[in-house]
């Protein structure tokens, strides 16, 4: 009875330590890089100024889901950002069953904006 208990003690705090893989091995951010033609266009997430282009910007995911490019003389362009699941999170699942995928998914760490990189022509007016 001692042994069994024991296994089972011994299995169920190896599946709380590796659940939420994605969490502790990813992270909550990601840079993203934005460039454009013609360079120096004011990039907007959620209606703020963030930088310039070119310009690498730390993100937080799960959180933005589109970005706009604006430049005096040229047409404004929004353009949807790709959010996808990163690929660690199907390793927890594996690893750490439904417990590890749930603490992931309460967190930003399962996802990754998928590409990293944008760039963007812009129009003259």
């Amino acid at each position: 009875m001692k042994k069994r208990l024991a296994k089972t003690v011994t299995i169920f705090s190896a599946l709380v330590l590796l659940s939420g893989c994605a969490s502790i091995m990813g992270t909550k951010t990601q840079k993203v890089t934005f460039d454009t033609e013609p360079k120096g266009a004011e990039v907007f997430l959620k209606d703020k100024m963030t930088c310039k282009t070119p310009c690498t910007v730390e993100l937080v995911k799960d959180t933005y889901t589109s970005v706009t490019f604006k430049k005096d003389g040229y047409d404004s362009r929004t353009v949807e950002i790709d959010q996808g699941i990163a690929n660690i999170f199907w390793g927890n699942i594996l690893v750490g069953g439904v417990l590890g995928s749930t603490t992931d998914s309460s967190s930003s760490a399962m996802y990754e904006y998928s590409p990293d990189r944008y760039y963007i022509e812009l129009k003259e007016k």
